[in-house]
Parts: C-alpha cells; sequence; structure tokens
C-alpha cells in the first residue's frame, strides 16, 4: 500500500477518530478502529512522555501537549501565553503562584471538521496582546503536526507574515509540522485573507 499521504488506511483512521490524528497512535489503525478500549488507552497523554516543541521565532513556539509540570519549563523561557488546540485534551491547571495565561480553543483535526476561523482570529488576537506586552507563546495540539501549526502560522501572519512564508518558515523550524496538507493550508490562507480585510 501507498505510504501516508495516500495511505487510505490512515485517512480512513483519521476521518473516523480525528482526535489525536496530529499524531496518530501507532497501535491504532483503521484495522483495529473498533477496539475502543484500545483507542482511547492510545490518545491518553501517557502516549506523550516529555513534551517536543519547537522555537518558531524569538516569540513562538510551537509543539506536544504540555503537563503541569512543563509549565515551569515555558515560564523559564518566558511564555506567559499557552494556546491549547485540542478538543479532546483540557488544558491542566497552572498551580504557579502567577499562572501561566491558558487559552483553550477547542478543535478537531480532520478535513471533515474545519477549524473554526473565530478560534484562530481570537488565539491570533490573544497572542499579539502577549507579545506586545513582552511575552512569548506557545501553541500546541496532541503531535505538533496540524491544529497548533495552523495556530502558529495564523501568529505569524497577524504579525505581518505573508501566508507562504509563515508556512515554509514554521516547516524549516519544525520538520515534522504539516501546514502545507490540504485541509490545514486552505484554513491558514481564509485566515490571512480575513485578517487583511480586517
Amino acid at each position: 500500500m501507498a505510504p501516508y499521504p495516500y495511505d487510505f488506511r490512515r485517512y480512513f483512521s483519521m476521518i473516523l477518530f480525528p482526535l489525536n490524528s496530529d499524531e496518530h497512535p501507532k497501535n491504532v489503525m483503521a484495522g483495529d478502529a473498533f477496539s475502543i478500549h484500545g483507542f482511547f488507552t492510545a490518545i491518553t497523554c501517557d502516549t506523550i512522555s516529555c513534551m517536543n516543541f519547537s522555537p518558531i521565532t524569538d516569540d513562538l513556539f510551537i509543539g506536544t501537549t504540555p503537563s503541569a509540570e512543563d509549565y515551569n519549563h515555558l515560564r523559564g523561557l518566558g511564555v506567559r501565553l499557552v494556546i491549547n488546540m485540542r478538543v479532546e485534551y483540557r488544558p491542566r491547571k497552572d498551580p504557579h503562584p502567577t499562572p501561566l495565561e491558558l487559552l483553550w480553543l477547542p478543535t478537531f483535526d480532520s478535513p471533515l471538521v474545519p477549524i473554526p476561523m473565530r478560534a484562530l482570529h481570537r488565539g491570533a488576537k490573544a497572542a499579539l496582546a502577549t507579545i506586545r506586552s513582552g511575552g512569548k507563546v506557545y501553541a500546541h495540539c496532541a503531535g505538533g503536526v496540524h491544529r497548533g501549526v495552523t495556530m502558529g502560522a495564523c501568529i505569524l501572519i497577524a504579525q505581518g507574515y505573508t501566508p507562504q512564508a509563515a508556512m515554509e518558515l514554521i516547516k524549516t523550524k519544525r520538520p515534522l509540522a504539516d501546514p502545507f496538507v490540504f485541509y490545514i493550508r486552505s484554513r491558514i490562507l481564509k485566515f490571512a485573507n480575513q485578517w487583511d480585510a480586517r
């Protein structure tokens, strides 16, 4: 069978179970997609044992889901705002006396359920306010491949990057990111058109 992105089994399982398709569990494929216990076990955060992230600019990081313990590391990097794009994972509270701002924009990673433009605009505006006040932003999803990348690209566009430059920069800084897949690229381009028309 042809490899991704032409692997029908992978797309079939992503469409049926889009909740974790940023980094689809290796042990869950369409063949055993109906093993509910196996599926939900596979998508718990135990499968992401440590936060994996990439610095995109001096103000922006994109990566995987941080744990409450990871917040101190992000704080040390100057991050003040964490944008969580995962519908399936509510942000963990930051117990620090001066907690990070946690913005939850629950979205799906699926060609059938586009990321809402309202969420992208809300995240970009919050990110700009944080950056202008001297803070940094961490945008994430499950694998730092699609949803967090979309948000990151929109933040860059809001800062003045062209859509193409934003996507290329993210791809260069985080090679596993996939901003050019059709259903992600289309949202980035639509955001850019709307942002320019404000």
